[in-house]
């Protein structure tokens, strides 16, 4: 579980394939060929578990009742949450060769993804971390639980063409997939009932969980191969004095992976009866949580493997914004969906000025996502002989109040144009 929490922690910063291919700053270097840049990201959001709790929980802090008391003032019925962490190297070529006007231009990328969701009921995390004292008598609803985890590298190629006048542009990139890790757990049916005596548990349950090859999940480790598709349209629609309008729609990471054969499926169908059990922290069971039972022997018991391949699809993201340009301001405004992902759709609203022709900072809220309402903040910068910086969160509110924010983020990316 501590694995799952780091990669959430060291994982809103979804880089677009449009924001890859151009930069704020790019109307400074017309006469620029090529452009390379190197960029990080990453973001943890929920609708309930605060940037507190998972700091300290990811540095294995004391987690005190009073950070469990302000996560489960957040619960609802069914929770979710979400993190990523991305490294990325991306080179832009334009040759003029194609065309005059250079309205041809190819791309290519090398990325490290990583990729976390959950969808939980408020019963589970009042389970593990209360124990299961409160539920005596009763029964806790762990029903429709689930976990999904990717680890895989993307290696891109891509090409944009520009047409109507070099107003329009359209991109498409492929991409081959290597396929580090991969985990998903679905219950269907988990309950779990506790006698109101609490000298026994009875958990019924029908549940499936998928992992790729154990023997090795480190960086590089090839456990599965994949492709993933990105198509975007850049669109103008609206040109006037001192005024732009313009439009875009993406789809990005339309793809799959098949794991290799030393995958394994567990599938858990059944009614478990234990004697003798007190849970406190289902994060951290040992054998006298139940009794005379070893802990490792009640997994191998009722979990059985079957190896075999496993295939999966990308978690994709649609993206739709329309921006609006007004002399020196810029007013972008969208909406965002994560397939596959236990996402909902996040809407958001992005205010652009541009302070001088070299710095640009942004504000705005977002709705949504993982998570409800998010401050978005950064800022934009051209060093000239073309470097320049871009720095933003999407959750900047996870830095500056911990205790009530339920996300962080944070994105870097450096690029020279020349």
């Amino acid at each position: 579980m501590r694995q799952v929490i780091y990669i959430l922690f060291t994982l809103n910063c979804i880089t677009l394939l449009a924001q890859e291919i151009y930069t704020p700053f790019d109307k400074n270097y017309i006469d620029h060929k090529s452009t390379l840049s190197v960029s990080a990201d990453y973001f943890f959001n929920s609708n309930a578990i605060t940037s507190e709790f998972v700091n300290t929980f990811y540095k294995s802090g004391n987690i005190t009742s009073k950070m469990k008391d302000g996560v489960s003032s957040n619960l609802i019925l069914e929770n979710r949450l979400g993190a990523e962490l991305n490294y990325s190297v991306y080179y832009r070529y334009k040759p003029d060769t194609l065309s005059k006007n250079s309205k041809i231009g190819f791309f290519t990328s090398l990325k490290n993804r990583n990729h976390v969701d959950a969808r939980f009921s408020n019963d589970l995390f009042k389970l593990g971390f209360y124990g299961n004292k409160q539920f005596a008598g009763e029964i806790a609803d762990l029903t429709n639980f689930n976990l999904n985890l990717y680890q895989y590298q993307q290696f891109q190629l891509g090409v944009t063409k520009k047409i109507n006048n070099g107003e329009v542009t359209y991109g498409l990139g492929l991409s081959m997939l290597n396929g580090q890790q991969y985990q998903s757990i679905h219950a269907k049916k988990a309950e779990l009932y506790t006698a109101l005596d609490g000298q026994y548990i009875d958990f019924n349950s029908n549940i499936i969980y998928k992992r790729s090859d154990t023997a090795s999940s480190r960086l590089g480790s090839t456990n599965g191969t994949g492709f993933s598709i990105d198509v975007y349209a850049d669109i103008p629609y609206m040109t006037k004095e001192n005024r732009a309008e313009r439009m875009t729609i993406e789809l990005r990471d339309i793809g799959m992976i098949w794991w290799n054969g030393n995958s394994e499926t567990a599938k858990v169908d059944s009614i478990h009866h234990y004697e003798g059990v007190s849970i406190d922290n289902i994060f951290q069971l040992n054998s006298s949580s139940f009794g005379n039972t070893n802990t490792d022997s009640v997994l191998n018991k009722n979990v059985k493997f079957s190896p075999g391949k496993i295939t999966t699809t990308l978690p994709a993201v649609f993206h739709f914004n329309s921006l609006s340009t007004v002399g020196k301001w810029q007013f972008s405004k969208g909406i965002r969906f994560i397939f596959n992902a236990n996402n909902k759709f996040n809407i958001y609203f992005i205010v652009n000025r541009y302070l001088t022709p070299k710095l640009m900072v942004s504000l705005g809220l977002a709705y949504g996502g993982y998570s409800l309402f998010n401050t978005n903040t950064g800022f934009a910068i051209d060093f000239g002989k073309g470097f320049m910086l871009r720095a933003y969160s999407n959750n900047i509110e996870g830095f500056i109040v911990p205790r009530l924010a339920t996300g962080q983020g944070a994105a870097l990316s450096l690029t020279k144009s020349f």
